[in-house]
């Protein structure tokens, strides 16, 4: 019979594995303090970094801001030039060449015995709108479709059409005053304001021709196959864009 005897008070006994307690519990409060250590040697570095960031900044900022508010002037001025020449563009090709008109005009006049009084180029400034976009259709219901005897719920109210601006365009008006002679003086200017709508070089520029008037000369007596006319040649808005 084996019997063993422990004769060590309890103060004097010792850990017996390879690490103590109080070991661990040292070396992880030394760990942790390290850590926060650390941590706040890294904020304090990064302050002081991000702070000499800053100066860098303000002093490139300091060196460009100059050249920047130039810049910036620079831009505003070339933006009001550019808008400047495509306004003047657009005004010069809303302009006519009168040149080739007349010409046309000279020669369908040429071989008539007519006779110029007057001749009058007038323009105005409007606005093209563009076309009104198809409204929608709403189909009705047909009797004895379900739900006829529930209460049918208000349509909705349209939302307001956006408003598209128009594109502003100028209009040209030729008017001719003049006299025609001879048997043939009512059908030469007939003839001359057909001419005038379906000549080739003008049929393209003139969106009507009216005769405004065709009357006899007052001197009766004297030449009693004169008429006095007035033919309006109206052109299509040519638009200032």
């Amino acid at each position: 019979m084996n019997v063993r005897v422990n004769l060590l008070q309890e103060a004097e006994l010792r850990h017996q594995g390879i690490v103590s307690y109080r070991f661990v519990f040292t070396l992880s409060a030394s760990a942790a303090a390290l850590a926060v250590v650390l941590l706040l040697g890294w904020g304090v570095l990064r302050y002081y970094s991000r702070g000499q960031e800053l100066k860098t900044a303000k002093k490139t900022w300091t060196e460009t801001e100059p050249r920047y508010l130039k810049c910036l002037a620079l831009q505003e001025a070339h933006d009001r030039q550019q808008a400047l020449a495509d306004e003047l563009k657009g005004w010069q090709n809303s302009r006519l060449a009168l040149s080739a008109v007349l010409a046309e005009i000279q020669r369908l006049v040429a071989l008539r015995s007519i006779q110029f009084i007057r001749l009058s180029v007038s323009s105005q400034i409007e606005v093209i709108m563009p076309p009104p976009s198809p409204a929608r259709k709403t189909e009705a219901r047909p009797a004895g479709a379900k739900g006829d005897a529930e209460e049918l719920a208000p349509a909705a109210a349209p939302a307001a059409a956006p408003v598209v601006p128009g594109t502003p365009a100028r209009r040209y008006r030729i008017m001719i005053d003049g006299r025609a002679s001879g048997e043939q003086a009512y059908q030469e200017v007939v003839d001359l304001g057909n001419d005038l709508r379906t000549a080739p070089a003008l049929a393209a520029l003139f969106e009507s021709v009216r005769l405004q008037g065709l009357r006899q000369a007052m001197d009766v007596k004297d030449r009693p196959d004169e008429r006095l006319f007035s033919i309006e040649c109206v052109l299509f808005p040519r638009k200032i864009e």
